[in-house]
């Protein structure tokens, strides 16, 4: 901005200097670049610490750019992560199932075993009692 302005006070001094006799130009233009050399030098008193500002938020800009891309890179992780957690529970709980069908299926054998038990020793008993039975006659 302050190389724009002082392209305009080149320019300034040109047009002055075609406004009329020499000594005439001469004296508006040393008057009009001294006002706009100080004009020139209050702005750039003025930029200066808005530029360091500038720098200071071009770094902040910078590092939440950087931030904001290792805040979605982890989303990212994250999400296959959930992924992979869903499927793993979803193949924990297919085992499970199974697992808990197999329980059933040897309890179910269980008692199919203590029923047959229960009846041998019930035979057992009978057929003691009849030939203890028939051993008395």
């Amino acid at each position: 901005m302050v190389t724009r302005l002082r392209e305009m006070e080149s320019l300034l001094a040109r047009a002055v200097g075609q406004l009329g006799p020499p000594e005439v130009g001469a004296t508006v233009g040393d008057e009009l670049r001294q006002e706009l050399r100080a004009l020139i030098d209050q702005i750039g008193e003025r930029i200066a610490p808005l530029e360091g500002r500038l720098a200071t938020v071009e770094v902040a800009l910078s590092s939440v750019d950087t931030l904001r891309k290792e805040l979605n890179e982890l989303i990212g992780r994250a999400t296959v992560t959930s992924r992979l957690a869903s499927a793993k529970a979803d193949s924990l709980g297919n085992r499970l199932g199974s697992v808990e069908m197999g329980l059933a299926a040897i309890d179910e054998l269980r008692q199919q075993f203590e029923g047959a038990v229960d009846d041998a020793a019930a035979r057992a008993r009978a057929s003691a009692v009849h030939l203890h039975g028939v051993e008395g006659e």
